[in-house]
This record gives structure tokens, C-alpha cells and sequence, in this order.
């Protein structure tokens, strides 16, 4: 998430259609496809007709009048500028295409949508918590939009899968369970216009999701998809290199995936359990 709109360009656009390219439309899973679609469509075309001082999440705004929380759903599909988009963009095709065939299509759009508007009220939430501690009153009024935050709530998701391997993050080996945190220091380091604060919300609310605190709403959102998904998408790897997605009978592919040691989550439709 970016606080100040720089001067726009058509690099990021081109950036990320190599990106696209080079993975191959293929080997993209629907639901990350899509998501992607939507955000470079609302980048192109702003639907709304708004620019990012209508749209931004503003904790004041939000605050004072409920008739502003329309900002929770739309601001983290909005982007300040072209490479904004393309960073967030690339991170998405990356998580997406991990986790994807993972918790099953439908299930990975619930958790980009729960996410969004979870991550939304985190940042507002917290923009108000420290407004209150510190006396400072530049949190509420600090103007938020992005995608980023998202991110970084299916990043905890995604490392959760592994959480003792390393990572080598700027040539520093770095355990994948502090991943997430290392990324949060390092990007408001080298990117000082960045919000903190957005990307702090998708780590609390990637945790939330990690210790079960969602389990209510993605078994209610999972008993509407059971009678409906009766196929499984997964990516097959080949000898030249490349993946494929291809659809699998129910009763052909597992509903859950079991980490292999006992303190890793186990994702059973969409939901996150934990083993004893």
C-alpha cells in the first residue's frame, strides 16, 4: 500500500505483461487470474470515477461517517501508479499459483475477499489504537490503497506451510515463520512511502486466519461451495519445464492438505486446523 500517487507511466503494464508471459496464461490458476484481471481493469479504467482521495481507506473519514465504509471493500483493489501495481501484481501470481491449488479455487477467491475487507478494518482499526496512544492524530488521517496488504496476510498463509525451512531474503538467511516480519521492516526501509501499517494489518490478519480465528465464516462460505465444485484443479509438472493445471474427479483428489509433521496446519476445505 502507497500513501502519495506519483507520475504514472506504462512500464509497470509492460513489466507485468512479460511477467504474465513468461509464466504463460496456463500455468495461472482461475481465481489468481482473475483477481489479477480485476485489479489492472480498475487501474485502467477506474469504474468508479474516482480518484484516490475518494477511494483510499482515511480512518477519520470512516470513522465519523458510515456512509465512507464502502472504502473498505474498494481501496485494496486500487493502485497509485503502474509499478505499484506490477510489485503487487508479481506477489500475487507467486502466492496465488502456491496456495491456489492448494485450498481449491472457489476457497482461495473467499480468502482474498475475506482478506480484503479484513485487512481494511485491521488498518482502521489500528490507525485508531494509535492515534489514541500516542496523541498522534497523522494515523487517522493517513490515506491508504493497495493490494499489498492482502499480500502479506496469504504470505503468513503460505510460509505456514513450511515454517522451518530458510529463506534467503537480501543474501540474509532468513527462517520462513519470520519471513513475513523481515519483509515488513525491509520494504518501509527501502521504501519509506510505504505503509506500514497496511502491511502490519495483512500480517495480523494472515495470523488470525493461521490460529483458527476464521473458521466460523470459511466453513459457513465452504457449505455453499460442496454441492457446487465437484472438480479440483491441480499443476502437473513436465520434463521441459513447464506446468499445467488439469481437473481431477473429487473422489481422485484429497480435500485436505496434511503437512508432514504434526505441528504444521492441516487445510481441510478451505479451513485451517491445527494437529495435537
Amino acid at each position: 500500500m502507497f500513501r502519495n500517487r506519483r507520475g504514472n507511466s506504462n512500464a509497470g503494464l509492460i513489466f507485468l505483461a512479460i511477467e504474465i508471459a513468461r509464466i504463460g496464461i496456463d500455468n495461472i490458476p482461475p481465481v489468481t487470474l482473475a483477481v489479477l484481471a480485476l485489479n489492472v481493469c480498475i487501474y485502467l479504467f477506474n469504474p468508479l470515477d474516482h480518484d484516490i482521495g475518494q477511494i483510499c481507506i482515511l480512518p477519520s473519514l470512516i470513522l465519523s461517517d458510515f456512509h465512507n465504509l464502502s472504502r473498505l471493500i474498494f481501496a485494496p483493489f486500487y493502485h497509485l501508479h503502474d509499478y505499484h501495481l506490477y510489485y503487487n501484481m508479481s506477489s500475487l501470481l507467486l502466492k496465488g499459483r502456491t496456495l491456489e491449488p492448494i485450498v481449491g479455487s472457489f476457497m482461495f477467491g473467499c480468502l482474498v475477499a475475506v482478506f480484503s475487507i479484513a485487512c481494511s478494518i485491521a488498518l482502521v482499526g489500528l490507525s485508531y489504537i494509535l492515534t489514541i496512544i500516542t496523541g498522534d492524530i497523522s494515523y487517522n488521517y493517513t490515506c491508504t490503497a493497495g493490494f499489498s496488504a492482502v499480500l502479506f496476510a496469504l504470505k503468513v498463509v503460505v510460509n505456514d506451510r513450511d515454517p522451518d525451512s530458510r529463506r534467503y531474503l537480501m543474501g540474509i538467511p532468513v527462517q520462513t515463520r519470520y519471513l513475513a516480519w523481515a519483509e515488513l521492516l525491509l520494504i518501509h526501509l527501502l521504501v519509506p512511502q510505504s505503509s506500514f501499517l497496511g502491511h502490519l494489518s495483512g500480517i495480523i490478519i494472515g495470523y488470525a486466519y493461521k490460529f483458527g480465528l476464521f473458521n466460523p465464516v470459511f466453513s459457513i462460505l465452504q457449505s455453499f461451495n460442496a454441492p457446487r465444485e465437484p472438480h479440483y484443479s491441480q499443476h502437473q509438472s513436465y520434463n521441459d519445464g513447464t506446468q499445467r493445471y488439469r481437473t481431477y474427479r473429487r473422489e481422485d483428489y484429497p480435500t485436505n492438505y496434511v503437512g508432514q509433521r504434526n505441528d504444521r496446519p492441516i487445510i481441510r476445505n478451505g479451513v485451517l486446523h491445527r494437529m495435537r
